[in-house]
């Protein structure tokens, strides 16, 4: 094979994988179908190998070496997963013996991993093995990666040869800091603008809403032309013309008054001989014209007067001219003089395009320096950072420290590039200068170049096979569909190519230069067959329809068609008549899962849909971006929160009642009218979906009350039914989520409500998910469709267009450099070039279309007159007037069996006779005895006897019962739950909380209760420790920050400064410590702790053994060792096998000595003197906080016992502090400490080993 000659451009080499150079840049086209993926596997198999040819980079390559890039998260995961599995396959070929090898094998051989191995001695096999495995089992630490995330990791590896900082957070949406800066924007340069000025600029552009909307195009293109050069704000741009306007209007109401007499007095007199055509100028007409001009007149405004188009032209010379009809028409009257100037001053627009251009470019600066100001980054600025930094580097010391990180790098999709990704890979690898010490392989298909709508420029994939002209290879044979299939879609490009004035693909010149020209692909052919009642038909089918009917009805009748087709063939499917036959002859019946239907967008989508549940086919859409926040059930769903926190409003539960969700009718809903026991019971229903929200959370509440009223079955058996469920069930897990993080009912509607106002937020969360992943019909837009493959494929609307239409600005081109445009004024010859180039991606989207299917697609052709002649398919067949729509289409088909051109099929009513579902089998039973009972269990899973402290909800934790809580959160929610249940059946009398305290309070006697509060301490606290205790003592201007976010979202935004000061206090408070063996005892702020790793350990989870564990030994245990002799509850039976787990809110170093903190919200009064030595103790006996704290001391004596050496337990323990949080005022400072002996917990330690055998030796395991 030729390497790198200077081949002509419409004949690149046909690769062959085996022998490609690995060096320099190359182009590599690959069509649809011919195996892009599994090219790029061997060349990486070949690149981890150093298969010859290949460039010499110095080093043997790894997965680390080797950039592989591609466009989307999915198709990252499945290359990797792709490459991984070549990888290892070769690797087993290379482990075969070499004994039986002749030379005729070797010869013959077509395997390529195979033929790789046959080009290295045996004696280096093993060898080879050996690297292939190895780079298996590292691909999970391989460069495979998208462009975003490739661009983000290079910023922060290179972060100093980039100018960038060394920590910056991604964030996926930045539109309410957009929208921000638009604000920004107009409180700058709008509103200081004279009155006059306003109502200009407001003319053009109504709200910064609609300023956002309209200079959103331009925000990603400062390269642009038309960006470029001095741009003047609005009051430079509209203050003059004020101005002038001003003055000519000054001037023209002087002369309107006597004008407007005149012209009455002149019309009266025509009316009076019939000199006018008084169905041209009626009376009340004109009557009403000129009281306008007079009010206009009188006025100072700078608006024009307030005429019809129609008006505006009656009174000028030419409309005066139409309606006279006897003696001179009076043009030269003095009104018309006036009116005259008045026009013309209408007709000089507003220079709306500057006003819009100055816009964006500030908008865009200013948006950039935000992001800057707050470490911040948006997808886009990642490309726009790196190649900032790498086109100003003119040492290219970036440049190169990339290239010697990844000498190869191979990027996928490449026809979906934009311009600035090419930059940088152009400025990395110098795709010009074909340098032979690194591999840069271009990999793609420009004839699937569909995404400019994301930014992708065909223009940019010219410009690099400019750059590797003769370097250009191709993948020639198509692995994917039937050859029927694939010579049914090369017929029409074919065609086109020959007899299209411009190539198939809209790029062939003038000069007859075609820089993406279309040659046909080989097909490999498949081994089964697509037979319909035994018979192959046509691969390729066009439904043609000649009549010109309105768009809406051939959608219909189109969809109508498709729906009766399919549903026809999976009729025969069921009856094993219509399916795929293998070469064994095994026959397998066509399912609805085998058909996709290919569409425009939503509007067709729908249509496709409505008219297979009309037949009884279930289909799904899977290319939905819509939120779900912005359905119907969202708005039902704010009612339903909205009647089940306040079931004793009944205006919210009628209005509950009423929505569509739940589908009361009208007899039942006046029933609860009249009858005031019904209603009754029906609020009382209410009032137990809120105990079950308040109980077991907002979800749960939702399913409860879906159920109540039978909603699932009644969704699922109407037509779109499964989707508003999966919806249902979607907003629930959504309200679940958020309610995480926000405590109370109110607070929760409240976000939900502000949830559903702004639903384009968090947009990836909250895009609808698929209905169904059971065997449906696919419905699927073309973009979406590409890289995927159906068996069956039906294309109802090949025959729309939309064209450019000029008053949807601005519009986008490419002049003949290749680089875009963008314009406010098009001419004919802009409107004709932007309509080349929807042309090109329609005919672009048309090949993809057509090479989805396996077997068989069907394209309808209805023809609208309006759309059709501007489509990709008329351009392709040759459609002329004279031959007809079907002529033509005829004609493109003619000599190609593989193809039929057909009427149209009518819509049938053949309905989907569904297969009967299978009977399941007898339920399995196990075979062999369960195992012994293991479980994970924590310290809020033991029960005490004291029955008031026991909480319904905390049962003990056996096999089958709810699980321990898993996170730290959840852990202290559960044990602040505990806590506020005891007070509660104490009856403990408290005054209410403070809704607004004044701002200069300290304490928090008298903050919110319950658990989600204390939860709420908790986080802001372990924010702190995590922050660094110190640090927010030197800066509490960021921990107010954060008490002002999260106190807004719950309502407490009066709490903020109290709290802030509580924390500032609570951290800088002096701690006495527990007495230590020596008699000693130290004293410790917070704040003055180290802020590092090695002295602060907050939230610190453990787990370990539990084995057969006596829980009442244990008990004894620690009654024996902490507390003296206070009384306290007893622990009641129960054994402990498995893993026991928890979360210890601090642990801190001081001294050399370590020491367990947890923080209590507990409340024990509303005065810093309740907070006594003894109440406090009480308290801890109470609770039974003791046994919580020795067991977080010997999770403590077991890590250090295992990480530090040396360790001692009366050297390196200090014991365990307990932070009252509500006493830090107190002489006591709200503070317990103890300290339990080594005995004690070394006790603790071996009854934990081994249940109740704690005298037995044991092995020292952690």
């Amino acid at each position: 094979m030729t390497t790198d000659s200077n081949l002509p451009e419409a004949t690149p080499q046909t690769l062959d994988p085996i022998a490609f150079p690995l060096s320099g840049s190359r182009l590599i086209e690959a069509s649809a179908g011919t195996g892009k993926t599994f090219t790029i596997a061997l060349l990486y198999v070949r690149l981890i190998l150093g298969h010859s040819p290949v460039a010499a980079t110095g080093r043997l390559l790894t997965p680390r070496d080797i950039l592989v890039v591609t466009f989307t998260e999915a198709a990252t995961k499945e290359l990797r997963d792709r490459i991984r599995t070549r990888l290892t396959e070769a690797s087993q070929v290379f482990r075969e013996s070499a004994d039986a090898l002749s030379e005729d094998a070797i010869a013959s051989e077509t395997d390529p991993l195979r033929k790789i191995r046959n080009s290295y001695p045996p004696e280096n096999w093993a060898a080879n093995a050996r690297a292939l495995e190895l780079a298996a089992e590292s691909m999970d630490e391989a460069a495979v990666h998208t462009i975003h995330s490739w661009c983000y990791r290079m910023l922060r590896e290179h972060a100093f040869d980039s100018g960038g900082l060394f920590n910056q957070s991604l964030e996926t949406d930045h539109s309410e800091l957009m929208a921000q800066v638009t604000r920004d924007y107009w409180r700058t340069f709008v509103n200081p603008l004279s009155r006059e000025s306003i109502e200009a600029y407001l003319a053009a552009l109504r709200s910064p809403d609609d300023l956002l909307s309209t200079i959103r195009p331009l925000l990603n293109e400062p390269d642009a032309p038309e960006n470029r050069g001095a741009l003047e704000s609005p009051v430079l741009l509209l203050e003059p013309v004020m101005a002038e306007r001003r003055m000519l209007f000054e001037q023209v109401r002087a002369q309107l008054p006597e004008a407007i007499d005149l012209f009455r007095a002149r019309f009266e007199e025509a009316r009076a001989t019939k000199s006018l055509d008084g169905q041209k100028l009626k009376a009340n007409w004109v009557a009403g014209w000129l009281e306008t001009l007079t009010t206009w007149a009188q006025s100072t405004s700078l608006k024009l007067p307030e005429l019809s188009d129609a008006a505006w032209h009656r009174l000028s010379p030419d409309g005066i001219t139409e309606a006279w009809k006897k003696g001179t028409p009076p043009i030269e009257d003095p009104l018309i003089r006036q009116l005259v100037i008045l026009e013309q001053e209408r007709q000089k627009q507003i220079p709306r395009e500057l006003l819009i251009r100055h816009a964006a470019r500030w908008c865009t600066e200013r948006f950039d320096q935000e992001k800057l100001s707050r470490a911040e980054m948006g997808f886009d600025d990642l490309l726009n950072r790196l190649d900032a930094a790498l086109q100003s580097d003119n040492s290219g010391r970036l440049a190169a420290a990339i290239r010697e990180q990844f000498p190869m790098a191979l990027v996928d999709e490449f026809q979906d590039t934009d311009p600035v990704q090419y930059r940088i890979f152009d400025a990395v690898y110098r795709v010009a200068d074909n340098e032979a010490g690194t591999g840069f392989f271009m990999i793609g298909d420009p004839k699937q170049a569909i995404y400019a709508f994301r930014g992708a420029d065909i223009h940019t994939y010219l410009k690099a096979r400019s750059a590797t002209a003769g370097r250009h290879y191709t993948l020639s044979r198509n692995h994917r569909s039937a050859e029927a299939m694939v010579s049914a879609s090369n017929r029409i490009f074919s065609f086109g190519e020959q007899h299209a004035r411009q190539g198939a693909f809209h790029f062939k010149g003038v000069d007859g230069d075609n820089p993406l020209p279309f040659n046909s692909v080989d097909a490999k052919g498949r081994r089964d067959r697509w037979l319909v009642e035994g018979v192959e038909n046509a691969a390729l089918t066009v439904w043609v329809a000649e009549e010109d009917a309105a768009k809406g009805d051939t959608t219909d009748s189109a969809a109508s068609a498709c729906a009766s087709e399919i549903t026809r063939l999976l009729n025969l499917g069921v009856g094993k008549q219509a399916g795929f036959e293998k070469e064994n002859g095994q026959f397998s019946g066509l399912r609805s899962g085998d058909i996709a239907v290919l569409v425009n967008n939503g509007r067709e989508a729908r249509a496709v849909r409505d008219a297979l549940a009309e037949r009884g086919v279930r289909s799904v859409y899977l290319s939905d971006r819509a939120s779900v926040l912005e359905t119907r059930q969202a708005l039902d769903v704010l009612l339903w929160l909205q009647a089940c926190a306040e079931p004793e409003r009944e205006r919210c539960v009628r209005a509950a009642l009423a929505t569509r969700t739940l589908d009361l009718d009208w007899p039942t809903l006046d029933h609860l009218h009249q009858d005031e026991l019904a209603w009754e019971n029906e609020i009382e229903r209410f009032r137990h979906f809120r105990q079950i929200w308040r109980e077991k959370g907002v979800l749960a509440m939702i399913r409860n009350l879906l159920t109540g009223f039978n909603v699932p079955s009644r969704l699922l058996a109407t037509t779109h039914g499964e989707r508003e469920l999966t919806d249902l069930l979607h907003i629930a897990e959504l309200l679940q989520k958020a309610s995480l993080h926000i405590d109370g009912e109110q607070a929760l509607i409240r976000h939900f409500a502000e949830m559903v106002a702004d639903p384009s937020a968090d947009s990836e969360t909250r895009q609808v998910r698929l209905e169904s992943d059971a065997d449906l019909v696919q419905v699927v837009t073309v973009h979406k469709s590409k890289g995927l493959e159906y068996p069956l494929v039906f294309l109802p609307f090949a025959s729309a267009a939309r064209q450019i239409n000029p008053a949807q600005l601005p519009i986008r081109w490419h002049d003949d450099d290749g680089q875009l445009r963008t314009s406010f004024k098009p001419d004919s010859a802009t409107l004709e070039r932007a309509e080349s180039e929807r042309l090109g991606e329609d005919i672009r989207k048309l090949y993809v279309a057509l090479t989805r299917a396996r077997y068989a697609t069907w394209v309808g052709a209805a023809f609208i007159r309006k759309e059709t002649p501007a489509s990709a398919l008329a351009y392709l067949c040759g459609y002329s007037e004279g031959e007809g729509w079907q002529g033509s289409l005829a004609t493109m088909a003619a000599g190609a069996p593989e193809m039929a051109v057909e009427p149209l099929p009518p819509a049938a009513d053949e309905h989907y006779r569904s297969p009967p579902a299978p009977v399941p089998g007898p339920a399995r039973t196990p075979v062999r005895n369960a195992g012994e009972n293991w479980w994970i269990s924590s310290y809020s899973a033991i029960r005490f006897s004291h029955a008031q402290l026991i909480d319904a909800g905390f049962e003990s934790r056996v096999p089958g019962a709810p699980a321990e809580p898993e996170s730290a959160v959840a852990e202290r929610l559960a044990e602040e739950q505990l806590a506020a249940s005891a007070r509660k059946s104490q009856a403990m009398v408290l005054p209410a909380p403070l809704r607004l305290p004044e701002a200069s309070e300290r304490r928090i006697h008298r903050f919110y209760r319950g658990a989600g509060p204390g939860t709420f301490l908790h986080d802001i606290l372990e924010w702190v420790a995590e922050t660094g205790f110190g640090h927010v003592s030197e800066h509490p201007d960021e921990l107010q920050a954060l008490i002002e976010r999260r106190c807004e979202v719950r309502g407490w935004s009066d709490w903020v400064l109290p709290l802030t000061s509580w924390v500032l206090d609570f951290i800088a408070m002096p701690i006495v410590l527990p007495e230590q063996p020596d008699g000693s005892s130290a004293t410790v702020s917070l704040k003055d702790l180290p802020d590092s790793d090695s002295s602060v350990y907050p939230e610190l989870e453990f787990w370990f053994s539990s084995a057969e564990l006596n829980v009442p030994a244990l008990d004894g245990l620690v009654r024996d060792s902490t507390l003296g002799a206070r009384q306290r509850p007893f622990a009641e039976p129960m054994t402990l096998n498995g893993m026991f787990k928890g979360f210890i809110d601090l642990v801190f170093e001081h001294e050399g000595r370590y020491y367990v903190a947890d923080y209590k919200s507990n409340i024990i009064g509303v005065h810093d003197d309740d907070y006594t030595e003894s109440a406090i103790a009480d308290v801890i006996a109470q609770h039974r906080y003791d046994m919580q704290y020795a067991i977080y001391l010997l999770a403590l004596h077991r890590l250090l016992a295992s990480r530090l050496p040396g360790y001692d337990y009366d050297t390196h323990i200090g014991g365990a502090v307990y932070l009252f949080l509500r006493g830090n005022g107190a002489d006591t400072r709200g503070v317990f400490r103890e300290r339990p002996s080594k005995a004690s917990i070394e006790s603790l330690d071996l009854l934990f080993r081994h249940g109740s055998s704690a005298n037995e030796p044991v092995e020292e395991v952690l």
